[in-house]
């Protein structure tokens, strides 16, 4: 009854038997059909004729089952017990002809005028439902794959980073390691996946923050490396986001190639040669390159929110130029820092940059 519904409802459509076939391929796996049963369906569409695929017509096939065995190298078991399936699939119906011979006529333009044998229909109107399955399952799959790979990432960080924890520390947060870094199933799906980027991500915040810097107040005192050396936040070029005067919101007149000529190690990661033109290019780059050095993209997302587009990248550039000059031990807490800065309206970033660039300017 399913097939006969779909049947009716392909003689309405209008679709290429090309694209009906490719959608079909595609899609086979996820509605359960075999190797065999795809062939039969090519081997039926070849059959047809372009102009059968049109609206208010119906591609009637009616190759004869020792044709078929013929073309196929299927028994004549195996070729009915497909059949059957394929119309249980709802890709085709039979309209056999009382005597439950298949035969049919064409008009001298070769349309069908009097079929009986294989009907089509129903995979003409199943063509667009099969392409949309093909591509939500793909998109599913390259989401599972980018997470899969920031899970990977994320495990090889903490794996670095508890080596740098005290060995007072370490006990605690290996165990905590151990619990989340167990086998995933081979075919692990996106929430799976998700969850333990997720409780992954949070574990290396805390790590991070246990290796920060502190400094006399509370909190994690966002610095650069160690105590004993000098501030660069109170040196003459003022390039450090870290100041604590306030300043409410403004816009930025940093350009894209400007901050590139100001942050020299972060360019060669970011463009080496591309010539990068858009904050929205260098957004994209960032988001990439959380992944290398252990920033959870949560905390990249929340960057975003609070610094918008450009000024939530002129962070992310600063904390890479500093991490690659040796000047910041961990980078997630850095960012932190910042964007609780910004939302107090203490961030410079404009001023950082600029200071940045006058440097790079001198001979």
């Amino acid at each position: 009854m399913r097939a006969e519904q779909l049947g009716r409802e392909g003689q309405g459509a209008s679709v290429a038997k090309t694209e009906a076939l490719i959608a079909l391929k595609r899609a086979a796996p996820l509605i359960g059909l075999k190797p065999a049963q795809v062939m039969l369906m090519d081997t039926l569409c070849a059959y047809s004729r372009p102009q059968d695929w049109e609206e208010g017509e119906t591609p009637v096939v009616w190759p004869s089952n020792a044709l078929l065995m013929e073309r196929t190298g299927l028994a004549l078991t195996s070729l009915r017990r497909h059949l059957r399936r394929l119309c249980e699939a709802g890709l085709l119906v039979f309209r056999d002809s009382p005597n439950g011979k298949r035969w049919g006529r064409r008009a001298a333009d070769g349309r069908i005028t009097e079929a009986f044998g294989l009907d089509l229909s129903p995979l003409a109107a199943r063509a667009g439902e099969l392409r949309d399955l093909h591509e939500r399952h793909a998109a599913e799959r390259n989401a599972a794959r980018r997470l899969r790979q920031q899970v990977t990432a994320l495990t090889r960080t903490l794996a670095d980073r508890l080596e740098l924890l005290p060995p007072s520390q370490q006990a605690a947060r290996r165990d905590a390691f151990a619990e989340i870094d167990t086998p995933l199933p081979r075919h692990a799906g996106r929430p799976e996946l998700a969850a333990r980027a997720e409780a992954l991500g949070l574990l290396l915040a805390s790590v991070d923050a246990d290796l920060a810097p502190r400094g006399t107040g509370t909190g994690t005192h966002i610095e650069d490396t160690n105590q004993d050396q000098k501030n660069t936040c109170t040196e003459a070029a003022d390039d450090d986001p870290c100041l604590i005067e306030p300043a409410g919101p403004e816009p930025s007149r940093i350009h894209p190639r400007q901050l590139l000529e100001a942050l020299p190690s972060f360019a060669a990661w970011a463009a080496p040669g591309t010539g990068v033109e858009s904050w929205r290019d260098l957004s994209a780059i960032c988001e990439r390159l959380c992944l290398m050095t252990g920033i959870p993209v949560h905390l990249w997302q929340r960057s975003r929110r609070v610094l918008g587009e450009p000024g939530s990248v002129q962070a992310m550039a600063l904390v890479l130029e500093k991490s690659a000059q040796g000047l910041v031990r961990a980078p997630a807490s850095y960012l932190a820092g910042m964007i609780r800065k910004a939302e107090k309206g203490e961030l410079r970033l404009e001023r950082s940059i600029r200071g940045r660039l006058r440097l790079a300017a001198l001979p």
